[in-house]
């Protein structure tokens, strides 16, 4: 395995074992980890909960480390996906002595949410301009998945960004791929970008798996990137183990965590 990180970070190695029948985690867990042999003066993790957590609670304890922070200070946040701050709090680090390590804990409170993306970050603010001296982000879901399969079909979905949670790409301008579901013949179907394709798909709740697409083979050179961005594409079709539909937006949701988000377009006939 190869990690591409800043050297002298903290971060987290997540693994789960999912389940052979619908590809849920049997088993999840995380370890808080240094990149690199330099350890930074100043630092903040978050332990609990683990990242893609499902959170279903409007009361939840979100926990961590620290060490080196300005009187211990952590802000915990609640945000959404695009950046919304649904919730923030302080608390302080439990460290034996001044800038030494320890832990910390705070309860958060949020309003009842379905199905909603966002992530929890820890920082620890400047005392002269508040601005986060260390900072930590995990990816989380908010609120009880809700999931109607109906609500996935007679749209044509457009694919926006693609990519892991939060640090998504956009499609190439000048590209369209798309989406569309059929529960009669259990296939969906849509462009690549290039290529026309289909695959097999099986809701059950909110899980829903798609066979590898077969598709055409033509080539096409425009937009710069257009057949390596469709493979990319087409290689997250087969990964994909949930789906949310809010607002006029799906997001396909694969076992590694990465996230495609199409936006509804018009009835596909």
């Amino acid at each position: 395995m190869t990690i591409e990180a800043t050297p002298g970070s903290y971060g987290l190695i997540y693994a789960d074992a999912p389940s052979p029948v619908d590809g849920l985690a049997l088993a999840s867990d995380a370890v808080s980890v240094l990149f690199g042999s330099t350890e930074p003066d100043i630092a903040v993790t978050i332990n609990e909960p683990l990242p893609f957590a499902t959170i279903t609670d409007t009361v939840f304890t979100v926990s961590g480390w620290g060490k080196g922070l300005f009187e211990g200070n952590v802000v915990v946040q609640a945000q959404t996906s695009d950046g919304e701050t649904l919730t923030q709090a302080p608390t302080t680090l439990q460290a034996a002595e001044v800038g030494g390590d320890g832990n910390w804990s705070i309860d958060l409170s949020i309003p009842p949410a379905t199905n909603q993306s966002g992530f929890l970050v820890a920082f620890s603010p400047s005392p002269v301009d508040g601005q986060p001296m260390a900072l930590f982000r995990i990816p989380v879901t908010f609120g009880i998945p809700v999931s109607d399969p109906a609500s996935l079909e007679r749209r044509l979905w457009v694919l926006r960004s693609y990519g892991p949670t939060g640090i998504e790409t956009a499609t190439l301008a000048g590209s369209e791929i798309t989406l569309n579901f059929d529960s009669l013949s259990k296939r969906a179907s849509g462009s690549g970008g290039c290529n026309t394709y289909t695959a097999g798909f099986g809701i059950t709740g909110d899980r829903l798996a798609l066979t590898p697409p077969a598709s055409t083979r033509m080539i096409c050179i425009d937009p710069p990137g257009i057949m390596e961005q469709e493979q990319a594409y087409f290689a997250m079709l087969e990964m994909v183990q949930r789906y949310e539909v809010q607002n006029e937006r799906l997001q396909l949701i694969t076992n590694d965590g990465q996230r495609m988000i199409f936006e509804a377009g018009p009835a596909p006939f």
